[in-house]
């Protein structure tokens, strides 16, 4: 082999090990990007599913809070609808009383009656 062949074996060898050098940087920093592009969407997520956990954990307490509430609503009107039905009973009693049975009251107690349900 001459030497002008062994010299542009010689440069051919040097530009592909430069070239090979310079790619090897290149994918250095790209793969040094993806690892903190990693990094971050990986906080991303992390913080993200910590919000939506405590978003669940609001959404579970306004649930039971949401069901206390009809349920005391259902005690609620439970117990007025027992104390209309005594009302309309003595209602209805005074309603049927005779003349005899009426007598005089003072006025606060018939206001008080009067404004009874």
């Amino acid at each position: 082999m001459s030497i002008r062949a062994w010299l542009i074996l010689g440069a051919l060898s040097a530009v592909l090990a430069g070239g090979g050098w310079l790619y090897s940087r290149w994918m250095t920093a790209e793969i040094d990007k993806a690892e903190a592009d990693l990094q971050a969407m990986a906080q991303q997520r992390d913080s993200w599913k910590s919000s939506a956990e405590s978003a669940a954990e609001e959404t579970a307490r306004l649930i039971r809070e949401r069901d206390a509430a009809r349920a005391a609503q259902l005690a609620l009107r439970e117990e007025l609808n027992a104390q209309e039905a005594d009302y309309s009973a003595l209602r209805k009693r005074i309603d049927a009383s005779t003349a005899e049975d009426d007598g005089t009251v003072a006025p606060v107690l018939r206001d008080t009656l009067e404004a009874l349900p």
